[in-house]
């Protein structure tokens, strides 16, 4: 099946079809490509809708986009066995991450910084030993992990860092 003759046919752009499933142009590329030589998509929810969508007829454009938002919000992941790669809990998390980075991030510039920074704890925590006694610090001070977790050197680590960031919340920090 080749999709962008499917998408010509129904009058539908490549931009369009990215926004409508939440997804970069090089992903929806990726998808496409491995969809056309008849591998498996290695995200499951577009997988489900790749073949829901690209192996059917429709009356027009409307009707496509229209199962496409329908498949996106009734996805039930027991249907596509992803619950056999991921607990209910992590999916709900990368859900949850996903949502907040397509709000913050369409057309918003000032949010970059953050999910550079992101992006690098997401690729160094437990690897820079200062980098996981701060992120293990902020996760204790929001409660969303028990001090009772936390190894004995990370408690040192946070009982210093603490007053550095109470005085730093006060204006209080001197060079």
């Amino acid at each position: 099946m080749k999709i962008r003759e499917f998408l010509k046919r129904y009058k539908l752009t490549l931009k369009e079809l990215a926004e409508i499933l939440e997804l970069s142009r090089p992903t929806l590329n990726t998808y496409i490509e491995q969809f056309e030589k008849g591998e498996k998509i290695s995200n499951n929810l577009y997988q489900h809708i790749f073949t829901e969508i690209f192996l059917k007829e429709w009356k027009d454009r409307l009707e496509i986009i229209d199962r496409i938002k329908e498949l996106k919000t009734s996805f039930n992941i027991k249907d596509v066995n992803m619950d056999e790669e991921y607990c209910s809990e992590n999916l709900e998390l990368i859900d949850s991450i996903k949502e907040k980075m397509y709000r913050d991030m369409k057309g918003a510039k000032e949010v970059l910084p953050l999910y550079k920074f992101i992006n690098s704890v997401l690729y160094n925590y437990n690897g820079d030993t200062g980098l996981t006694g701060y992120i293990d610090y902020n996760l204790y001070l929001n409660s969303l992990k028990n001090i009772d977790e936390i190894e004995e050197n990370e408690k040192i680590l946070i009982s210093n860092i603490y007053p550095i960031m109470s005085n730093h919340v006060k204006n209080n920090l001197e060079f």
